[in-house]
């Protein structure tokens, strides 16, 4: 038994015996919570911040988890009882208290880093952003998220301006979510919305003194159609040359990608290529890891979605849901027209499959031993000043910061793996349940891993 299943299976044991209540926090019991953080990010950490509030190791009792989610727009609140001060010393006078953390994905992973610039929101107060409001108007569904209760509220909203109704309010950002480190949202990977304040330099120049962490690693990989007749169909791995001349347009048609077998060419067929928006941490590394945009040096734009439906061969997305739709429609293209995104690691939704880079077969494993090419460090950006404005809030977000750090708390998910550090030592062979990685960036996009 691995060192974090026998924690595990310690604080499940603990958590047995303890005196908490299993009962879920309901609409008005969430309302009333004392504790409250408000995070705005990296749409591919959102399932995961689910996955580490309900485990062994997160800082809530699990069978007290709620899930609120927007009707409209990918906002989400995430309510619990936490664990006393005992289970989760870290949690100090708010231990065994209610809390509800807002989290928003819409947008992307810029949404968070970008709002954190003073002033740099036409919102009032000035530089807020919408988050999900949770109310009693909210209705308890029989669908379960993550295996939690699940409460929809109603909401219409529009990223052009980040405007809603419903239940929606602004707030500022206290903590930040990032694919990348704050500095990579500059130039071409601002977001394209309204809402925030034309880019100049000042506000590159502040997404660079931003001072964040960096938590755990998450695997990204490349997804195809896999609908019989489309050229896709018969594509089980790339290389990133390929990918390469795919993102940046050189190659628009499947019959122009040699098969890796060496007997020709796929058939022919469109390549639509399914992308998120300025601003998403998954465009951003997209953008850096195959093009090299942002890092210095020679690069290529990335493609861009130019006209409406398919006739440019691209099809932007704002969240991760619509992006994987798109690959799983070919955006709505007629065939032979074949589909190609990328996306966080996880279980390839229907009619995709993630395919190999490089004859590498994607999996944590295979990140954590430098093999796979495709990841990234995530980041967590404090609103500076949050230990005055607001301790709780405060000590809720270095509760998470710190959990997101130490490989025993990583959540447990296909995309996640945990980085080395003075308590990650990595092990070869890797653990491939709870694997290390053997090499660090430091937080660096750009940057090769040291130590792989």
């Amino acid at each position: 038994m691995s060192m974090k299943y026998a924690s595990i299976a310690a604080a499940v044991a603990v958590a047995l015996t303890s005196s908490y209540s299993a009962l879920a926090l309901d609409e008005a019991t969430t309302l009333a919570a004392p504790n409250k953080l408000t995070v705005a990010g990296a749409s591919a950490a959102r399932d995961s911040f689910l996955t580490e509030l309900t485990s062994a190791n997160g800082p809530c009792v699990g069978t007290t988890v709620d899930v609120y989610r927007a009707t409209a727009g990918d906002f989400r609140a995430y309510s619990c009882t936490l664990k006393s001060a005992a289970l989760a010393p870290e949690l100090g006078t708010i231990g065994g208290q209610n809390a509800v953390i807002y989290y928003r994905s819409e947008g992307g992973s810029a949404w968070g880093a970008v709002s954190l610039v003073p002033n740099n929101t036409f919102n009032a107060p000035a530089g807020s952003i919408k988050r999900l409001d949770v109310t009693t108007a909210c209705v308890t569904t029989t669908v379960l998220t993550g295996g939690r209760p699940t409460h929809d509220c109603a909401t219409t909203y529009n990223i052009a301006n980040d405007s809603g109704t419903g239940q929606l309010v602004n707030d500022l950002t206290e903590l930040a979510v990032g694919d990348v480190e704050p500095g990579m949202f500059k130039d071409t990977n601002y977001p394209s919305s309204a809402a925030f304040k034309p880019y100049n330099t000042a506000t590159g120049a502040a997404l660079d003194a931003l001072l964040y962490d960096t938590g755990y690693d998450q695997l990204f990989g490349v997804f195809v159609n896999t609908i019989a007749g489309r050229p896709t169909n018969a594509i089980t791995n790339l290389t990133k040359q390929d990918l390469a001349a795919i993102f940046s347009g050189a190659y628009s048609d499947w019959s122009q990608v040699p098969k890796q077998d060496n007997t020709g060419y796929y058939d022919p067929g469109q390549i639509i290529v399914c992308r998120r928006e300025p601003g998403s941490g998954t465009q951003v590394i997209a953008a850096a890891k195959y093009v090299n945009v942002g890092c210095g040096g020679p690069s290529v734009a990335f493609v861009a979605d130019t006209s409406a439906g398919t006739a440019d061969g691209v099809v932007e997305s704002t969240t991760t849901s619509n992006l994987e739709t798109c690959v799983a429609t070919n955006g709505g293209a007629a065939a032979p027209a074949a589909a190609i995104g990328i996306n966080v690691f996880k279980t390839a939704p229907t009619n995709t499959r993630f395919v190999s880079i490089n004859g590498v077969v994607p999996s944590k494993t295979s990140a954590a031993l430098g093999q796979y090419p495709i990841w990234n460090e995530l980041t967590l950006t404090k609103r500076p000043g949050l230990a005055t404005s607001d301790a709780r809030a405060n000590i809720l977000a270095n509760s998470l910061i710190t959990r997101t750090k130490n490989a025993a708390s990583v959540p447990d998910t296909l995309s996640t793996f945990a980085i080395p550090s003075g308590t990650n030592a990595p092990n070869v062979p890797v653990d491939v349940n709870d694997p290390v990685a053997l090499g660090t960036t430091n937080g660096s996009t750009c940057l090769p891993a040291s130590g792989v």
